[in-house]
């Protein structure tokens, strides 16, 4: 399968960044040809402009967006890799969300009915958090944010999301915790070959 891989955070040699390499590896080792991108490192504007908002309702692409619309249509799984920052992704990619996923590329409307366009791909993500997952599955926050990602973000464009992983106490992580997320993000990256 053809995988995209897209890490969002500002420290490129951290934790999330290392996990998001470890996965890469084991895709690569089981013969998956992967694009990795690293979205603090490349060059693509993280906010949506107005200019922009009224070009893409005219199917008129910036340079950076129809390049990040190649890596989507040459991928049959796209996953992400990032903090979760304030219950949902940092800016950076949220912007880029909103700017890939674009009128015309993502979906289209017929009326008030949402018509997605890429279908039949998957999706997966890996948050990295500060708090235990615990504290976050205790209260139903972790399911809400699966379910509006499932319905509301990747489902709109027709990608189905398959999995998500929530990985607590990243900053403060034993070392035995460290390797369990490892694991968790390896074997996320061997289901593919299922």
């Amino acid at each position: 399968m053809k995988h995209l891989v897209l890490l969002c955070h500002p420290n490129e040699t951290g934790y999330c960044a290392s996990l998001a390499h470890a996965y890469v590896t084991r895709l690569r080792d089981e013969g998956h040809p992967v694009s990795f991108r690293d979205l603090y490192q490349e060059p693509i504007e993280g906010v949506l402009s107005a200019r922009e908002y009224q070009a893409t309702r005219r199917g008129a692409y910036t340079a950076d967006l129809a390049r990040a619309h190649e890596d989507l249509l040459a991928a049959e799984v796209i996953t992400f890799f990032f903090p979760l920052w304030w219950m949902g992704f940092p800016a950076l990619l949220k912007g880029w969300v909103d700017r890939a996923f674009s009128y015309g590329f993502a979906y289209e409307m017929d009326g008030e009915t949402p018509l997605p366009l890429l279908s039949g791909r998957r999706a997966a993500t890996v948050a990295t958090m500060g708090s235990a997952r615990e504290d976050y599955k205790g209260d139903g926050s972790l399911a809400a944010m699966e379910h509006l990602w499932r319905r509301h973000v990747f489902g709109f464009c027709g990608i189905t999301l398959d999995a998500t992983l929530w990985l607590g106490n990243a900053s403060l992580a034993t070392d035995e915790e460290r390797a369990s997320h490892r694991a968790e993000v390896e074997e996320l990256a061997s289901q593919w070959a299922r």
